[in-house]
């Protein structure tokens, strides 16, 4: 579809990827970024490009307008921070992407699948003005039902919030990170501060697993014009414990041989079947899973709230 030569005119617009860790997350990579290249080749948009950073590349799909970088592990285990906590990674790609590639970008999380391109999303982050930044969707504000503990904690520091970094008292909203859209004029400085707020708020904020989403909430709603991405992308992260398996079945109903464009409109076509993943849910080998996920997350926590303490203490 379209000429090679297209390919090689220059590209002002990136979506982009991080992939590290186990297979799993390379199936959902590859579901994602080959929705996302079906619908870049049914519409001809050459000006689009998909950026991968990915510790294995070699499993990824191999693509004129997919680009691939390689990371490595000890920088991945660095980028995780003193408490090992993985979204850090989410904030440093950013950052680098920031630095690599001079126009607008956005960043979506793997576990994610296209139903249509990013246009407005990219046409609020290439306006003059540069001050717009993208997110997923708008969870709503914080609240005494939703994230109370976050909600406390920022009341209790809000002065040291708005001196150190201008974010005033709230309301404060939660936007969902499974999409991060930035214009190239402020992304560096911005994710700087992102990443110190980060750093400061991870011995200090429980639960942690949401720090990434917050700071980006946090400082975004503050700093810029905040934009959601909203049904192009679907997220599909309530079903993170049934999808490697639902999308293990969905690559083994594939046509044998596809070449990568092929195999791209077949899942460019795929019937999203959320009836097998509830049926998934109940399987008593995953329910299993789950309890023994849960376990050994109980016993990670302990150990890395010790680091934390440790950390407060120091400083």
């Amino acid at each position: 579809m379209g000429a090679p030569r297209s390919y090689k005119r220059a590209m002002q617009q990136h979506i982009v990827y991080v992939v590290h860790g186990p297979l799993k997350y390379y199936d959902q990579a590859r579901l994602s970024i080959l929705t996302a290249l079906n619908l870049m080749l049914e519409a001809q948009r050459y000006d689009l490009r998909i950026c991968v950073y990915a510790e294995q590349p070699e499993r990824l799909p191999v693509h004129p307008l997919i680009q691939v970088h390689a990371l490595d592990s000890a920088q991945l285990a660095a980028w995780r921070g003193p408490l090992d906590y993985v979204h850090r990674i989410k904030l440093e790609v950013l950052r680098l992407a920031a630095r690599q590639l001079d126009a607008p970008f956005l960043y979506v999380d793997s576990d994610t699948r296209w139903r249509a391109l990013p246009d407005a999303a990219f046409a609020a982050l290439a306006a003059p003005a540069g001050d717009a930044m993208v997110m997923h969707v708008d969870e709503g504000p914080l609240s005494a039902s939703f994230f109370p503990s976050y909600l406390k904690f920022l009341q209790r520091h809000q002065g040291q919030l708005l001196e150190t970094w201008r974010v005033p008292p709230g309301p404060w909203h939660m936007w969902n990170a499974g999409a991060i859209g930035l214009a190239p004029q402020h992304a560096a400085a911005f994710l700087d501060d992102a990443l110190r707020l980060c750093d400061w708020l991870l011995p200090r904020l429980r639960p942690r697993n949401y720090i990434e989403q917050i700071v980006l909430s946090l400082l975004g709603a503050q700093r810029l014009r905040m934009h959601a991405l909203g049904d192009a992308l679907h997220h599909y992260w309530p079903h993170s414990l049934q999808a490697p398996h639902y999308l293990r079945e969905v690559f083994a109903a594939l046509p044998a041989g596809l070449s990568v464009p092929q195999e791209a409109e077949h899942l460019g076509r795929l019937h999203w079947d959320e009836q097998r993943l509830n049926a998934l849910r109940q399987d008593p080998a995953l329910r299993r899973q789950q309890l023994l996920n849960k376990y050994r997350a109980s016993w990670y926590k302990r150990r890395i709230d010790l680091r934390a303490l440790l950390l407060r203490w120091r400083s």
